[in-house]
């Protein structure tokens, strides 16, 4: 009977572990979706856009309004001078560029 109660009193532990991450997971993904996430202090990425920008043949302005972003922001983007840029905007960018985000990134 003993041993009886302390199997379930585990199974309620892990039960309530269970619980916990899933809860925490919810958490975390409702915090990417709310775009607070950014890719930081990569100044690389920008002359990669640059270079990426130019071997489409795209103009910063044609880029841009594909981007939905002015044409001064991407230009502070390709010279670095932006180094947190929205992942929304990379995720957009890998699409319309047609490169993987890692690609990108790394």
């Amino acid at each position: 009977m003993i041993t009886h109660q302390i199997h379930l009193f585990q199974i309620g532990i892990i039960v309530f572990s269970l619980l916990i991450s899933i809860v925490f997971l919810y958490l975390i993904a409702k915090f990417v979706q709310s775009k607070l996430i950014y890719i930081v202090e990569n100044i690389e990425i920008g002359f990669k856009i640059k270079k990426l920008r130019e071997e489409k043949n795209l103009s910063q302005e044609q880029l841009a309004n594909l981007l939905e972003i002015s044409q001064s922001k991407l230009s502070k983007i390709e010279n670095g001078r932006i180094r947190k840029i929205e992942i929304n905007l990379i995720l957009k960018l890998c699409k319309f560029i047609d490169i993987q985000f890692d690609d990108l990134v790394a």
